[in-house]
């Protein structure tokens, strides 16, 4: 990527109940438009983060960060629902890239 990266390595909390972090605490949206582009490419980015989840206690994730990767899979031109659906196949660690 010709931008700065953070590439991180997380581990899903099996005790959380929540469906829309997957045990990370954190919502990521896809098919949003990435601020600056050109041609109105999509990306998918954090849209929250909840307080004392496994992001929140990393503290290398922010709020409005781009995730450009989810487990070696790009997610940059993926629909909302594309991303969900990858998204919530994740179970144990992932690993994500991410620019912010």
């Amino acid at each position: 990527y010709p931008f700065p990266t953070k590439r991180i390595l997380l581990t899903c909390d099996a005790k959380s109940s929540a469906t829309t972090d997957n045990g990370l605490g954190m919502r990521v949206v896809g098919g949003l438009e990435i601020p600056g582009s050109r041609h109105g490419e999509i990306g998918a980015f954090v849209t929250e983060i909840s307080p004392g989840g496994v992001v929140d206690t990393h503290g290398e994730v922010q709020e409005g960060d781009q995730v450009l990767e989810w487990n070696g899979i790009q997610l940059n031109s993926k629909s909302f629902e594309e991303v969900q659906s990858i998204i919530s196949s994740t179970r144990g660690e992932v690993e994500i890239v991410i620019c912010g």
